[in-house]
Formats: structure tokens, sequence, C-alpha cells
């Protein structure tokens, strides 16, 4: 049974049509559960917003709603996150890094992304686009 975790890497790339995206996609339809944390649907709105606008951003996320379970950012995934980072602390990886790892742990899934941030976060399992 595969479990993916998308990291809002591969819904970038997955949204956006582009080679990996539609490597995301094939990874997607032969997983056994596809799971977004909540905070990586944060990053894809608002990031989606400002280049593209509101609609165009509530189109995005309810694209990938369609797909995958939504991970909630729960007291349990922030204090796994946390002691993410101050485990990997001056290595310039953000907050929702560390939460995208901490789902990902909690929910024994695979990270599927292409930020270089997660070789760095061992204890998380990751697949590269």
């Amino acid at each position: 049974m595969t479990k993916l975790l998308l990291d809002t890497y591969a819904l970038f790339e997955l949204v956006e049509g582009t080679d990996k995206g539609r490597k995301v996609l094939a990874r997607v339809k032969s997983a056994s559960v596809v799971l977004v944390s909540a905070l990586n649907l944060y990053e894809l709105w608002y990031l989606t917003a400002e280049d593209h606008g509101e609609d165009a951003a509530d189109v995005a996320v309810g694209s990938i709603k369609a797909l995958a379970q939504v991970v909630p950012a729960s007291e349990q995934v922030a204090l796994v996150a946390a002691r993410l980072k101050r485990a990997h602390s001056g290595k310039g990886i953000g907050a929702v890094d560390f939460v995208t790892a901490a789902s990902a742990i909690l929910s024994d899934a695979i990270v599927l992304s292409g930020d270089s941030h997660f070789r760095e976060i061992t204890e998380s399992k990751v697949d590269f686009l």
C-alpha cells in the first residue's frame, strides 16, 4: 500500500500541467492513498492567488481536494513539526516543509516533492521528482 503526501512543489507542478506534473499525476493514480497537508493547500492558494487571482486559486485548491485527503494541522502535527525544526534549525527550511514532513511521518506516507529542503529532513520518507 503506497501512501503519498503531495507537497507544495508537487501541487504546483500538477496544477500547472508540467512534465513533472504528469509524473505527479501518474504517481497519484498508482497510490493507494493520496494526502495533502492543510498548510500545503494554504501555500497553493495564496501563491496562485498572487499570480492568477482568487478564482484561479479556488479552482486549484478544489482540484487538489478532489484527488487528495486533507491532513489537518493538528496539535500532534504541530508538535512533531516543532521537534523537526529544532533538530534541523539553521538550515533555512521553512515551517510549512516541517509541517509537511510531520504530516507524512504521522500518516506513514511518502512525501512527493522536488524541493531540496526535504533531503535534510531525514526523518521522513521522500520521493523526489
